[in-house]
């Protein structure tokens, strides 16, 4: 992984170690020039950028990063369709193919700088339900962690890796048992999932029914933490919560390991 130098930087700590900080921009991180401009170019961000593209007869979708004082680098992160909605934090995109024919969408996430898409189109749901419930509302992503909400309510994410049992986040709130307890049209029970349910690299926080809508999907929110490592990797917490009742934050966190793409660190 390549942490995004327009959120991450290093700074010495105590002991000598570096860890990752979050921070709001660095001037030196495209010391060699940021990516060139590309017809249809979106998403631009410290001088990385997503674009769409032919491939193979096909639309795929590229990325290119400039970090670390290193020239822009170009990667084929996967197929593309017009009308997706995506997310990009400067290094790692995550973006939804929409369904079709009864179908449910697809979600994606590719990590730009290390050339590696590690959510191959892949459900937005998993476990009972996933069937019925295929539909995203909204797609966000920071670092290794993208997370989403379904047209349904469903709270989910995906991580490179979980380095614990994911553990809950606001169970003492009333938003994390809703009511009713159960859901009239597809019988899953609702509110935060505890313990989370999480399958190979995708988790679900919780089911909101009845808060479904704009706002549950506005108030989803990744949260890195202050971690442990050097400059080459280490581990950061992560945080996903939303909010279906107005103040009240829910959700899980957990561990998430990276590693640097950089040249010093190979």
């Amino acid at each position: 992984m390549r942490l995004p130098l327009t959120l991450i930087t290093t700074a010495a700590v105590a002991l000598g170690v570096a860890a990752p900080l979050a921070v709001t921009g660095s001037a030196s991180a495209r010391a060699k020039g940021d990516c060139p401009k590309h017809t249809g170019e979106f998403g631009r961000k410290g001088g990385s950028v997503l674009w769409p593209g032919p491939y193979a007869g096909r639309t795929v979708l590229f990325g290119c990063t400039s970090f670390y004082g290193e020239g822009p680098k170009n990667y084929r992160l996967g197929p593309w369709a017009k009308g997706s909605k995506w997310a990009f934090d400067g290094s790692t995109a995550a973006w939804v193919i929409k369904g079709s024919g009864g179908k449910g969408d697809r979600i994606y996430v590719g990590d730009a700088a290390a050339k590696y898409t590690w959510l191959p189109g892949l459900a937005p749901v998993v476990g009972r339900g996933a069937k019925a419930d295929g539909k995203v509302s909204r797609i966000v992503v920071t670092g290794d962690v993208a997370a989403w909400v379904t047209t349904k309510g469903t709270v989910a994410a995906a991580a490179r890796s979980f380095e614990q049992d994911p553990e809950t986040v606001g169970a003492e709130l009333a938003a994390a048992k809703p009511d009713p307890a159960i859901s009239p049209t597809t019988g899953l029970a609702q509110g935060l999932v505890s313990p989370p349910a999480f399958k190979g690299k995708r988790i679900v926080l919780g089911r909101f029914e009845a808060a479904a809508g704009k706002p549950l999907a506005d108030s989803l929110k990744v949260v890195i933490g202050q971690g442990e490592g050097d400059e080459c990797g280490g581990t950061n917490p992560y945080t996903v919560t939303a909010a279906p009742i107005a103040g009240q934050r829910v959700g899980a966190t957990w561990f998430t390991s990276w590693t640097s793409t950089s040249g010093v660190c190979s």
